[in-house]
């Protein structure tokens, strides 16, 4: 499993440049919590508070929370393009590359 520190990656990815709520697939009305943040160097996207993904460079980068709930596995199924499955699988495989909290 490849790891990256969160503190890291956050300097890699840059200053924000601008956050907007995700829309509902259903209803493509923006969800409360739910947050793009677009960055100089890639995006990331947050629920709540919590860091969930991050593409960059060709690379996405996940933590331990992108399937902590069933609201937030959602929407991470839509942000990054794919299941809950093939997250916990590409993690495992070194596809995808965890963020480890500092």
């Amino acid at each position: 499993m490849k790891t990256i520190k969160r503190s890291d990656l956050m300097a890699q990815l840059g200053a924000i440049r601008n956050v907007s709520n995700l829309s509902s697939p259903r209803t493509w009305r923006p969800v409360a919590n739910q947050y793009n943040l677009v960055c100089e160097n890639g995006r990331a996207f947050q629920s709540y508070d919590t860091l969930i993904a991050v593409r960059m460079g060709g690379n996405l980068y996940l933590t331990d929370a992108h399937d902590y709930s069933n609201t937030t596995s959602k929407y991470a199924t839509e942000w990054t393009g794919y299941t809950t499955k093939e997250r916990r699988a590409g993690l495992e495989s070194g596809k995808f590359i965890l963020i480890e909290e500092d």
